[in-house]
Formats: C-alpha cells, sequence, structure tokens
C-alpha cells in the first residue's frame, strides 16, 4: 500500500496523505515524531498532523 502523491507538495496535501497512511496502518498512537528536511511545506505537515490525527 502506498500513498500516491497526485497533487502539488503542499504541507496540507502532504499532512492529509501521511494521516491517511498512519490511519490505514492503525499506528496512529504509535507515531512519534516525524524527520524530514527543512523544506518549508515539511514545517506546515508536521503542523497540520494533530488535525487529522488527535493523538499526534
Amino acid at each position: 500500500m502506498s500513498a500516491r502523491l497526485t497533487s502539488a507538495h503542499t504541507g496540507s496535501y502532504l499532512a492529509q496523505k501521511l494521516s491517511g497512511t498512519v490511519i490505514d496502518f492503525h499506528i496512529e498512537k504509535k507515531l512519534h515524531g516525524v524527520t524530514v528536511d527543512n523544506a518549508e511545506n515539511n514545517t506546515t505537515m508536521v503542523k497540520a498532523i494533530p488535525l487529522h490525527i488527535p493523538e499526534y
């Protein structure tokens, strides 16, 4: 199973796709961190993850 990125790689889009994958694998309560580079869209993504996964 993989999440295909079919849209612009904005932070909110990446958060939506990552969150969907985490939920699909039922690991919401096991996600403790995300390692990314320093691109601004990644910062936005990490800040947006709690909107999709409250446990994060």
